[in-house]
């Protein structure tokens, strides 16, 4: 009788686990999400300019001036990770994860360690 009870149990923590995969697996945010995410946040708008290695857009500051910005996306596939890079230097990294992002780094100069294995 014991016995069973463990069997059941691990079959329903085993579930659990492949339910939570999956889900995380659907609601894995994208770049278009991450840059309106990042566009609520800093409250400026952005328009798109073409997309090469990343995802650049282009940030109108005083009505002139254009700044570029690229998207970093490392992509877990149940997870990803988001770093903005402004003139050449990484700005704040995102976890994103069941369509939410999760800041994981202080800013500029901090980049996640265990991230620049996977550049």
């Amino acid at each position: 009788m014991k016995n069973t009870w463990f069997k059941r149990k691990k079959y329903i923590i085993s579930g659990l686990f492949i339910l939570m995969m999956i889900l995380a697996l659907a609601t894995n945010p994208t770049k278009e999400s991450y840059m309106r995410f990042w566009e609520n946040e800093f409250g400026e708008e952005m328009s798109l300019v073409g997309e090469d290695k990343g995802f650049v857009r282009y940030l109108e500051v005083d009505g002139d001036e254009k700044i570029p910005i690229r998207v970093e996306k490392i992509n877990f596939y149940v997870f990803s990770t988001y770093t903005p890079i402004i003139y050449n230097e990484r700005g704040v990294t995102h976890l994103g994860i069941f369509g939410k992002f999760i800041r994981i780094s202080k800013g500029q100069f901090d980049y996640p360690k265990w991230l620049e294995l996977f550049n």
